[in-house]
């Protein structure tokens, strides 16, 4: 069997690249992987994370070097084995990276890695529940939520904040991240939003995709 590419690796990036390819049909696709479906119960909610995190059937076990500044410890550096990779096993927080590490990377010259060049391919990814604006997408596979947690220390924690001056953002994905305010996260409808569901799972009736 011959493909147009190879994917070695059902993870986040390989779920995203899998979908992305095989939109156009002349592209033969095959994607390979090593470890378990993620279409299970302990995948779609949200709080058993604790189980696939420590389960070697689901996680890789990987752990750093000793770190002669810890006391020689071995860190325990969590790896998803399951199709879906880490955004299988992950927390779930949705965090785009810092304007002002791509306006950076813009001025040593990489002009094409610029915060207004990297935009369009950040809405893109999502469908955002506060509707779409210049900063956020409302098309996306991926569905992103604001936090809906109701715990009383969370709204104590924001309004201390408040009261000690730090600015208050009613969205940390928008026009600024700094302030404080709730997180977005891939959970939709009481469920993890993974690669595996939201970018895998739409491909696989592809005739292009193994």
């Amino acid at each position: 069997m011959n493909f147009d590419y190879l994917i070695i690796g059902a993870g986040t990036t390989g779920c995203v690249l899998a979908n992305r390819l095989t939109e156009k049909s002349q592209n033969t696709v095959g994607l390979f992987e090593a470890g378990q479906s993620s279409d299970i119960w302990k995948v779609k909610m949200p709080l058993a994370l604790l189980y696939t995190m420590h389960d070697p059937k689901y996680n890789w076990k990987y752990y750093s070097e000793p770190e002669p500044y810890l006391h020689n410890r071995k860190l325990f550096c969590p790896r998803a084995k399951m199709i879906g990779g880490c955004s299988a096993h992950n927390g779930m927080v949705f965090v785009r990276g810092n304007r002002d590490d791509y306006e950076r990377w813009a001025s040593f010259g990489l002009k094409s890695w610029s915060y207004e060049k990297v935009l369009p391919y950040f809405k893109k990814i999502e469908t955002w529940s506060g509707g779409e604006n210049h900063y956020r997408g409302g098309n996306g596979l991926l569905p992103v939520n604001q936090s809906q947690n109701e715990n009383p220390l969370f709204k104590a924690f924001i309004n201390s904040a408040a009261e000690a001056g730090y600015k208050i953002n009613p969205d940390i994905n928008g026009e600024k991240q700094e302030g404080f305010g709730m997180f977005d996260v891939t959970i939709n409808n009481g469920e993890r939003a993974s690669a595996s569901k939201h970018y895998l799972n739409p491909a696989k009736s592809r005739k292009n995709l193994s």
